[in-house]
């Protein structure tokens, strides 16, 4: 693929926070963040970058203060920053925004424009046939009304909550990994048939890799970059 201009990176899943090697996996996003090459043009943070977040009106999380200072960094010297919220990460109210200066789109996906390719992504949950389980899970986390109780909730209820469900959601993957087949992968195949776009790139899943779809389409699966810190990147090599 011809990519036009500098360099567009991509990763997804790097769960800042969760686990006992936290403070190393943060320290190495921060590495990762601060050698991006000066010629990068756009950073897309494809969903699930804190293993939770939740924003209150005049309230944001503790913590994550390098990484959020890496990405200042970042934007300041003219790097566009993209983040698609995952479902660890969903409930934003502007501080990325304001003070990373950071393009939010909440949307299970999106077609950009991106180095002169047409690019479908996304953070990947609520996209492709997913279990009954995941489907609940997509609409309760984005459920306006529940929302809105959540926000209700002291934070210390709120965060000693999630803390358990993300670590029962982490076992859940590390179980049941998907690969070729996925549900990115059978929505691609669904979606190219109707529209027609460069590449497909998601998160979500976990897995790393590289699917060819029928029409030489390729998919990108994101993998976890917690663990492997895997990414990709568009730089017309």
């Amino acid at each position: 693929m011809e990519i036009a201009g500098g360099k567009y990176y991509f990763v997804a899943d790097v769960h800042l926070g969760a686990g006992p090697d936290a403070a190393l996996r943060e320290r190495l996003f921060v590495d990762y963040l601060h050698n991006l090459p000066e010629d990068t043009e756009a950073l897309y943070i494809l969903g699930d970058m804190f293993d939770f977040w939740a924003e209150y009106r005049d309230v944001a999380p503790r913590g994550f203060v390098r990484v959020l200072g890496a990405l200042a960094a970042l934007s300041d010297r003219g790097v566009k920053l993209v983040f698609y919220p995952g479902n660890h990460d969903w409930w934003l109210k502007g501080y990325l925004e304001s003070e990373l200066g950071m393009r939010v789109v909440c949307a299970r996906y999106a077609v950009e424009e991106i180095g002169g390719l047409k690019v479908c992504i996304g953070h990947g949950d609520g996209v492709g046939e997913r279990s009954s389980h995941e489907r609940l899970m997509y609409k309760m986390f984005r459920s306006r009304i529940l929302i809105a109780l959540l926000r209700s909730l002291h934070p210390r209820w709120v965060f000693g909550f999630a803390k358990r469900w993300s670590s029962s959601s982490r076992r859940h993957h590390d179980t049941n990994p998907w690969y070729g087949e996925s549900p990115v992968v059978g929505f691609a195949r669904e979606y190219a048939r109707d529209h027609k776009v460069d590449a497909f790139v998601f998160g979500h899943d976990h897995v790393e890799g590289k699917v060819l779809l029928e029409d030489g389409t390729p998919v990108y699966l994101l993998g976890d970059w917690a663990k492997s810190q895997s990414g990709l990147n568009f730089s017309g090599k």
